[in-house]
């Protein structure tokens, strides 16, 4: 007869003669020849040294075998599944998963009697990791406890009879001097001076995440820094934080401080006009808040400068000249950053120049005017429109009349005719008398006497 011993006992002695074989697990009986309706009980006795988590009984087989010949064999194979004495259990709990320096932490300790018979000499025991943490207290619930330690938190518990419980909970705070980024790992453990075969469920182990590292600041984004706005309600914006725990934001606007959750942006209320600073900060979860970014400031201004006063050419000029020159006076206002040029309807920003050259432009009339922007992009009213004209053409020459030519002449004041220039616009008239050359105007009739 042979016996395979199950997983985590120990040979102690058998009867009838069994033996151990070298390898230690097996035990073997030879027993000879057995009479027939023989009936003989023989004893294993096994001392229970491992037990596997995740199996709580003991699966032990045993064959009997003779010599070959034997036609009913179904019944040489016996197998028993014992349950292991099960009695004291404790779970343990932790909240929250991840804390911060200076924040609460609660383990909680549920203990209980599963078995059938009261469990005596109860002990349950806790060791905290007392250099992290700060004003750790308990209470208890259920059964009740006397402490027995204060660093190792152990405790003498009322014998427990089947089905009885309790609950032992602690609370801490995290020190306020961590540093980094951790795992604080913490066992409870109970025990009795009764039979508790089964103990993988006497200890409970629990993990929690201590989070000191603070989330990298965000970047700024606009307004840009020393920027001038316009807008009296500007939204502010910044990147979000590179730190993947990130979960909200503190803005710091102009002194003033608050929590816009996980926004990247905030649009502020009225303002007047000044200078106004701002900056941003990231938090997480657990609290950790990081350092802020660079601190920033804009300039609210809604008022738009003076319009500049025109100079050249001055308004209803006349020129032959196809290329000119705009002049203007700068504007009084000081934060005047620019001008617009509105050249015969079209506009353009000729940057902080009170100059602009037309280039090469054809016959006609223009009109012109200007207007000062600031940094803010403010614009003023546009200066009064000015005209000037462009004309490069000359007029058709006129047709002389008398006296004729080689005409001779007795008088000494001759008066010299011509017919009018057939050009519109013509303004008068330039006589050449041998070689010396008089304006002589718009004449009516078309004539000079000399």
């Amino acid at each position: 007869m042979t016996d395979t011993l199950p997983l985590g006992v120990e040979y102690v002695d058998a009867s009838a003669g069994g033996t151990l074989t070298p390898a230690g697990d097996q035990v073997v009986w030879d027993l000879g020849d057995v009479d027939i309706c023989t009936y003989e009980a023989i004893t294993l006795t096994l001392h229970l040294v491992g037990v596997d988590p995740d199996t709580p009984y003991l699966n032990n087989q045993v064959e009997v075998n003779t010599m070959p010949g034997e036609p009913y064999t179904d019944d040489n194979v016996a197998t028993s599944v014992d349950p292991l004495p099960d009695l004291l259990s404790i779970v343990k709990s932790v909240t929250p998963a991840r804390v911060g320096p200076g924040q609460p932490l609660t383990y909680t300790l549920a203990f209980s009697n599963t078995g059938q018979t009261t469990a005596a000499g109860v002990a349950t025991s806790d060791i905290l990791p007392v250099g992290h943490m700060t004003n750790i207290s308990y209470t208890r619930g259920g059964a009740a406890i006397t402490p027995t330690g204060d660093v190792s938190y152990t405790w003498q518990v009322q014998d427990l009879a089947p089905g009885e419980s309790g609950v032992i909970t602690i609370t801490a705070l995290i020190s306020p001097d961590v540093n980094g980024t951790y795992s604080l790992t913490n066992r409870a453990a109970i025990a009795t001076t009764s039979a508790d075969l089964y103990w993988p469920n006497n200890t409970s182990v629990v993990s929690s995440t201590v989070d000191a590292d603070p989330p990298y600041p965000p970047a700024l984004a606009s307004p840009p820094d020393g920027a001038a706005t316009n807008h009296d309600t500007p939204t502010l914006t910044w990147n979000p934080s590179t730190s993947a725990d990130t979960v909200g934001y503190l803005l710091d606007f102009d002194g003033a401080l608050q929590d816009v959750g996980s926004a990247t942006q905030y649009t502020t209320s009225i303002l007047v006009e000044g200078t106004y600073t701002w900056t941003v900060a990231a938090y997480d979860a657990v609290g950790n808040t990081g350092i802020y970014a660079g601190v920033w400031s804009f300039t609210v201004d809604t008022t738009a400068p003076e319009p500049p006063a025109l100079a050249s050419p001055a308004d209803g000029t006349l020129t032959s000249t196809n290329s000119i020159t705009l002049t203007w006076q700068t504007s009084s206002s000081a934060d005047a950053a620019g001008y617009l040029l509105d050249f015969d309807g079209s506009v353009v920003d000729v940057g902080s120049t009170t100059q602009h050259a037309t280039g090469v432009i054809p016959d006609g009339t223009y009109t012109w005017t200007v207007a000062a922007y600031d940094a803010a992009s403010n614009t003023s009213a546009f200066t009064g429109t000015w005209s000037f004209a462009v004309d490069t053409t000359a007029p058709d020459p006129p047709v002389l009349t008398s006296p004729a030519d080689g005409a001779h002449l007795a008088g000494r004041t001759p008066t010299l005719s011509w017919h009018a220039s057939p050009s519109s616009g013509v303004t008068g008239y330039l006589l050449n008398l041998d070689g010396t050359v008089v304006e002589v105007g718009d004449v009516t009739p078309v004539s000079y006497t000399h």
